[in-house]
């Protein structure tokens, strides 16, 4: 699953950068990297917008991050 959250998802603020939740169905492994890899592709393919991108792994803690996407963020 995939969400929008942050200054994009509320239509009161002003966006600036591209918050991004991803919750896949299997563990992806080196989670920090994949994350890196994959803002920088999609900050590429967006113009040079920034792009923040989060991966929570199935059975991984949940983050205050995560509570936030979860709580106001938009699924696509």
């Amino acid at each position: 699953m995939v969400r929008l959250f942050g200054s994009r998802a509320d239509n009161t603020k002003k966006g600036g950068d591209i918050d991004l939740h991803l919750e896949p169905e299997n563990v992806v492994l080196r989670r920090v990297c994949t994350e890196c890899q994959l803002a920088a592709t999609l900050a590429i393919k967006l113009g040079g917008r920034r792009v923040d991108l989060l991966i929570r792994n199935p059975g991984g803690r949940l983050r205050p991050i995560d509570d936030e996407a979860h709580k106001y963020g938009v699924v696509l």
